[in-house]
């Protein structure tokens, strides 16, 4: 008797093996024998699974009876374990034989991950191998893969279906669940938890909406997505399940967020939208704050028309303003420091721009230098006197018109005069 049937026992001794499953503590699933289960642990790769080796004792093991209940728990270490006590008798009969053969060689070799090898010891040669031995033809390298990957990362590949057809969806210009608010999300899966429930109780459950809001947005709003996920709900499918197959982590997140009570629980995601900078100076840039707008008004809003008449693009502009009016607050502000900062730079260009052209100094200027020196060299002493020149002129003009000695370009002339001229009395 090994330690699993000695657990079992002792909860319940009306069970033995032939009436227990074994679920994955990780994601749920249940397998007919405990080193399935340990094999699609150690094989999946998705977030929910990654890291964790399912032949090792801190992976312990749920075995529940025919009514879903945990009767008991597995806790083995590797060398507890012998993968060859599978056989093909204990893969599920809705497999043909041939691939029960492929299922069989994924166990006995669950630490091998690569398909093929050029000495035969990958997956397709296990599984090729395990072929002969029962009497089959070979099978080709895509067959062992797919059936391998349906049957130990079953999780994997049904979100990869529902990836493409999300894509598909986009493609065809469907809605999807993801293209509502969170709270029409909300009340779409209320729905679905509880069909029964009357639209006002709906109401009240999520965000205190209008009792008429619930039927507006399943039956006006969004009639073909609600229809989709009923369907998927009455094929069989959870809830939860139904609604993950049209909701990204950053929508499931986001309706968390808002504590609705949507009669099932998510699962705890978060966002995958990362910024570099520090989270406690948010960038309004990449912010939007979505506003739960009529279920009328967002239907214009979402009718989007490559041949929209100027009046619609006025409309778009107008909803434009508001969002736009705090950046165009802070571009001026910007642009007016900048200016404060760079005025000073502009006084030679001023200088030069009123100065008429008679009176304007010959000779070479400092912005267009006919041969360049080196700080070592020094800088030339007629560049500097032509400067000087400059500068006195400057002065003249600004005296004879009266102009303040608080006028900061004055000052700055003033300055520069008193500089150049040290320089030259040097």
């Amino acid at each position: 008797m090994n330690a699993t049937q000695s657990r079992i026992e002792s909860s319940n001794a009306e069970y033995n093996e032939d009436d227990v499953s074994y679920r994955c503590p990780r994601c749920g699933i249940e397998y007919d024998h405990e080193i399935l289960v340990r094999t699609h642990i150690h094989r999946s790769e998705d977030k929910d699974h990654l890291n964790w080796h399912g032949f090792m004792p801190e992976t312990e093991i749920e075995v529940v009876n025919e009514d879903g209940e945990v009767i008991g728990i597995t806790s083995k270490s590797k060398n507890e374990i012998n993968v060859r006590d599978l056989q093909l008798e204990d893969i599920p009969d809705e497999y043909s034989d041939e691939h029960k053969c492929i299922i069989l060689a994924g166990a006995y070799y669950y630490d091998n991950d690569e398909y093929t090898k050029t000495d035969g010891t990958g997956l397709e040669g296990a599984a090729n191998g395990i072929l002969k031995e029962n009497g089959f033809d070979t099978l080709s390298y895509s067959t062992v893969r797919r059936v391998l990957r349906e049957f130990y990362r079953p999780q994997e590949v049904k979100a990869e279906r529902e990836q493409k057809e999300k894509r598909k969806r986009k493609e065809r210009g469907e809605e999807t669940l993801s293209d509502l608010t969170p709270k029409q999300q909300a009340i779409i899966i209320r729905k679905l938890a509880k069909p029964n429930e009357a639209n006002k109780q709906i109401g009240e459950k999520i965000g205190d909406s209008a009792p008429s809001y619930p039927k507006q947005v399943y039956e006006d709003r969004a009639p073909e997505t609600y229809t989709r996920l009923k369907q998927l709900v009455e094929e069989g499918n959870s809830v939860k399940e139904a609604v993950q197959t049209e909701l990204t982590d950053d929508d499931i997140a986001s309706i968390n967020s808002h504590n609705f009570e949507l009669g099932i629980e998510l699962p705890v995601a978060e966002s995958t939208d990362t910024d570099e900078h520090d989270a406690s100076t948010p960038d309004e840039t990449d912010s939007e704050e979505v506003f739960d707008m009529g279920v009328g008004e967002q239907r214009k809003a979402m009718s989007a028309n490559p041949f929209a008449s100027t009046d619609d693009a006025s409309t778009d502009s107008a909803w434009e303003t508001e969002d736009t009016s705090t950046e165009s607050a802070e571009t001026t502000s910007v642009e007016s420091n900048e200016t404060d900062i760079d005025e000073p730079i502009q006084v030679a260009d001023e200088v030069k721009a009123s100065q008429p052209e008679s009176e304007q100094p010959t000779g070479t200027t400092p912005s267009e230098p006919e041969t360049q020196h080196s700080v070592t060299e020094g800088v030339p002493r007629e560049a500097v006197e032509e400067l000087h020149k400059k500068i006195e002129w400057y002065l003249e003009i600004e005296k004879k018109a009266g102009t303040s000695g608080e006028n900061r370009q004055l000052a700055f002339a003033e300055k520069m005069e008193e500089e150049i001229s040290t320089l030259l009395d040097a």
